[in-house]
């Protein structure tokens, strides 16, 4: 669902891409681990979707969400496709100068374009898979998700060297843009039409015979949620540890805005301190960390661009949503239901002027109370420029003068403490996960603040050639293609706070 949102697609692609997948599957007489490797491998297509986010939303100077669907219906290897979708997605607002600069741009540096989004999706989709426990052939696949049958892809494989799940969903997922767009007859003229060029010939043969059967409209019904779990592979899969979810989805999340790097693992941190000190029992802990893990995964709802800067009123509104969609999301995983409760507290305020729900006092129970005074510092945290003060204020300070009013004085007054305490738990770092030096930390903490070469370079104090040739270091070492891998990495490691 998360995945629906991300890429900007109508709710319920992801399900009816795992169903078109699935008999795609059966039609070209996959065996069993095969079929169950199509099915996860559809389920996490996107699982990706928010990696490059900020790069792809400042090239389009748009709304990235509605830029990326019409991404979507483009044929990857048919450029005139790609100039069409320029012409009506990037930079609308700007002069034509402007315009015809950044599309020259994508032509001259199309292949670094692909690695950081395309690559950047596949590196992030893939690790996610590996957290979550996915079988190594589906983490081989969604790693190959964005590659063409004709070679055209971030990885430059083609053909049959391209895993077959692979294939088949990332067939089935053009399939379900298509017909949802276009409607069947159209989907299978244009699946035709990429037959051999971007998309595998067996593939697009049995999605052909599968639109004869009139799948692809069965796949239009409403509710999909009980046919696609009806169609899960035997035995089914049982999530390791719910943490192991929470902090992928908090990784997943944070990917979207280089001005939250590492918020949600941050303000998790500091929620289940405060959750501590306030003499919560553990599964009252347990569940605010958890909340505050993935408290902000409704903003992959939210344009990119809305996250980092000054927003109108209509735009306010629309980021407004975003607790909405973190309940949304998760609400409807029974083992979810609780932690998606508190999570879309975080915005709520005592005096009822918080959102979504505007709920007051009475209706906050101390853990959504807890995250909402968490979340309060860590954003304060966050927008302070230059680090140290706020209007001549610290960060602890700001959120102390909503102490009594919107956010529980008790909470703030046990958020100092906290704040000591994780002060003094915080051991002096040794060496560097797989041999990264001092300096290639320095150029990683950068990186994930999405800025340019040439923007790094002037912080460094050392040339762009120098910063190029540490981040091919770094990608090295991490086994990533991207900036959005190694970001993601970084996460996982602590190595951004």
């Amino acid at each position: 669902m998360a995945g629906d949102l991300g890429r900007g697609l109508p709710q319920g692609h992801v399900f009816r891409t795992t169903i078109i997948a699935m008999h795609v599957a059966q039609e070209m007489g996959l065996d069993a681990p095969s079929q169950a490797d199509v099915f996860y491998t559809s389920l996490l297509v996107h699982a990706g979707c928010t990696a490059g986010a900020p790069q792809f939303a400042a090239f389009v100077a748009s709304d990235d969400l509605l830029a990326q669907r019409e991404l979507c219906l483009c044929d990857p290897t048919n450029t005139m496709d790609i100039l069409r979708w320029m012409r009506r997605n990037v930079a609308p607002g700007a002069s034509l100068p402007k315009r015809l600069q950044r599309v020259f741009y994508l032509m001259t540096h199309e292949a670094e374009f692909s690695s950081e989004f395309d690559g950047g999706s596949s590196d992030v989709g893939s690790r996610i898979a590996k957290r979550l426990g996915m079988p190594d052939a589906v983490q081989e696949s969604l790693y190959h998700i964005c590659e063409t049958w004709s070679g055209k892809g971030p990885h430059k494989l083609r053909g049959t060297a391209i895993p077959l799940a692979a294939r088949v969903v990332n067939g089935s997922m053009v399939a379900e843009v298509l017909v949802t767009e276009y409607g069947p007859e159209r989907a299978v003229k244009a699946i035709l039409s990429r037959q051999g060029k971007s998309l595998d010939p067996g593939v697009a043969n049995a999605l052909c015979k599968v639109a004869a059967r009139d799948v692809l409209l069965e796949s239009q019904e409403e509710d999909l949620w009980p046919t696609v779990l009806a169609l899960e592979p035997r035995p089914t899969r049982e999530a390791e540890s719910l943490d192991a979810i929470c902090e992928a989805l908090a990784d997943f999340i944070d990917l979207k805005s280089p001005d939250v790097t590492a918020h949600s693992r941050a303000t998790a941190a500091l929620a289940e301190a405060v959750a501590r000190i306030m003499g919560l029992p553990a599964e009252e802990r347990v569940l605010v960390r958890r909340a505050a893990l993935v408290h902000d995964l409704g903003l992959v709802a939210v344009p990119t661009q809305l996250l980092s800067k000054t927003r109108t009123p209509m735009e306010e509104e629309r980021h407004r949503t975003h607790p909405y969609y973190t309940h949304h999301i998760l609400s409807r995983v029974p083992a979810l239901r609780d932690i998606a409760s508190v999570a879309a507290m975080h915005h709520e305020r005592l005096d009822g002027t918080g959102y979504h729900l505007g709920l007051r006092a009475t209706d906050l129970p101390l853990a959504g109370r807890i995250l909402a005074v968490a979340d309060a510092y860590q954003e304060v945290q966050a927008q302070r420029s230059p680090p140290g003060s706020r209007d001549g204020k610290s960060a602890l300070e700001v959120v102390q003068l909503e102490a009594g009013q919107g956010l529980d004085a008790h909470c703030v007054a046990a958020l100092a403490l906290a704040l000591e305490s994780l002060k003094e738990q915080r051991a002096p770092r040794g060496a560097y996960p797989v041999g990264l030096t001092e300096r290639e930390v320095d150029v990683l903490r950068l990186a994930a603040q999405a800025l340019t070469v040439r923007e790094m370079a002037k912080q460094l104090v050392v040339s762009e050639a120098t910063v190029r040739h540490h981040l091919e270091h770094i990608y090295d070492k991490l086994d990533v293609s991207s900036r959005a891998g190694a970001v993601l990495f970084a996460a996982e490691n602590g190595l951004l706070g």
